[in-house]
């Protein structure tokens, strides 16, 4: 982060001047250990072609719900050192991130991909109906709740009907190729989790993009020219305390609320 950026994360989080200070300093010396880097380069062997076993994973994988839009994007499977994989995020919850991936056997491929990549499972949501204002309120921890599709039909009674169909997408773990980058997409939080448990190879989604524009990085992400640049953010670095640091920020949920109306508009005016 800049000064300016510490100093404003510790706004947010309600540190006192003394502890804002503290943070400008840390962010200081975290800029200038970085700096002392060597300059990036890449690492040629980072993405590897998957194992049979995996492969016959990914076959599997593309026939489940949802998922055959991947292979449409052109998302391929393959082993990727994540040593090497630059985080579009400048922050991680570390909190569970060992237990996402407890499950998975160092050694077995097949069984890290089932936490890399797991295979699309139907859930119930928690949902809140509340009869008077005519809402549906759905929540989640997990930011890939969406409103899937909506639709129109024949009710249970007889007469028309409408609704939205709303689940938990896909979530794998992405990586994107854009020049000599190795970009994370999506799964930071798990990719943490097999880095300390020192798994740096995992089975992934990769995919190659013309330029970190295509990707469509939402704000707050780190922005272009630190991922292009010379010394770029890598996923071990948030295992680095020179260059990165342990901070309380509040968790978030996803909400999606459903709500019906009946509106009355104002129509032509009319003699009484």
């Amino acid at each position: 982060m800049d000064p300016d950026g510490a100093r404003a994360a510790m706004d947010l989080l309600g540190g006192q001047a003394s502890a804002s200070i503290d943070s400008v300093d840390r962010a200081r010396d975290a800029r200038a250990a970085v700096a002392a880097r060597a300059r990036f380069s890449e690492h040629e062997g980072a993405v590897q072609e998957p194992t049979e076993s995996l492969a016959h994973y990914g076959d599997a994988l593309w026939q489940q719900p949802g998922v055959a839009q991947f292979v449409a994007n052109g998302w391929k499977v393959a082993m990727v050192d994540m040593r090497y994989v630059c985080p579009l995020h400048p922050f991680v919850f570390v909190d569970g991130a060992l237990d996402r991936v407890s499950a998975a056997g160092a050694g077995d491929i097949v069984s890290l991909a089932t936490v890399s990549l797991p295979t699309p499972v139907p859930g119930d949501l928690p949902v809140q109906h509340d009869p008077v204002h005519n809402t549906f309120t759905i929540s989640s921890p997990n930011p890939n709740l969406r409103i899937l599709e909506s639709f129109a039909g024949q009710s249970s009674l007889g007469i028309r009907g409408f609704g939205f169909n709303v689940g938990i997408t896909p979530s794998f773990v992405k990586v994107a190729r854009v020049r000599d980058r190795l970009l994370l997409c999506d799964g930071h939080h798990r990719v943490l989790g097999f880095l300390r448990r020192s798994i740096m190879t995992v089975p992934a989604l990769v995919r190659t993009f013309a330029s970190v524009e295509e990707l469509r990085v939402s704000p707050g992400m780190f922005p272009r020219e630190v991922l292009l640049g010379d010394r770029p953010p890598t996923m071990l670095d948030y295992l680095d305390d020179a260059v990165s640091a342990d901070v309380i920020r509040p968790s978030t949920h996803k909400v999606i609320v459903i709500q019906a109306l009946e509106v009355h508009p104002l129509g032509s005016s009319a003699l009484s």
